[in-house]
């Protein structure tokens, strides 16, 4: 993980003010540790915290956006909660007749990173460091996971976006 904080700090300092972080922020420990990382590692970068709200987060005893939403306000920054207009969790497991697994995981696509990559489109930053709250140790296929890779759907040829899983 050395090399990868190395990279994205070489990153911050070729690219200055035309580099953002975009927090994914999900209202778990996760995401609060990963907050914290980047904040304390880059604390003078443009900072924004996003979370994908699938119709299905946790309410009580506090909702998961109002927690993201008082993490992010210890930091000075704002939360973004972004939500697919079509669907929420529980209607798209009713018009598939089944919830998602480990092989079909249309919640995340649908749900959590196509809002989220929509939300990046919008961003003014020509470099965007996009901070994807995922361990190693959650499964298998997560643990071959890049931690710092280019992200080719939303690199184009005015924006680069490198995904980085900074608690790797």
């Amino acid at each position: 993980m050395a090399m990868e904080l190395e990279a994205v700090r070489r990153l911050v300092q070729e690219r200055g003010s035309d580099l953002a972080f975009v927090v994914n922020h999900s209202g778990g420990k996760d995401s609060t540790r990963m907050l914290g990382f980047v904040r304390k590692k880059f604390r003078d970068s443009p900072t924004h915290v996003v979370l994908a709200d699938t119709g299905f987060e946790h309410q009580r005893p506090i909702s998961a956006a109002d927690f993201a939403r008082h993490r992010c306000a210890e930091f000075g920054l704002n939360l973004t909660v972004v939500r697919n207009p079509k669907r929420t969790y529980l209607e798209m497991v009713e018009r598939r007749g089944m919830f998602p697994s480990p092989r079909f995981r249309q919640c995340t696509s649908d749900l959590k990173r196509s809002p989220i990559e929509k939300f990046i489109r919008t961003l003014p930053h020509k470099v965007i460091v996009n901070c994807i709250g995922i361990r190693a140790e959650e499964s298998h296929s997560r643990s071959r996971l890049a931690p710092l890779a280019v992200n080719a759907s939303l690199t184009t040829r005015d924006r680069t976006v490198c995904n980085w899983l900074p608690i790797f």
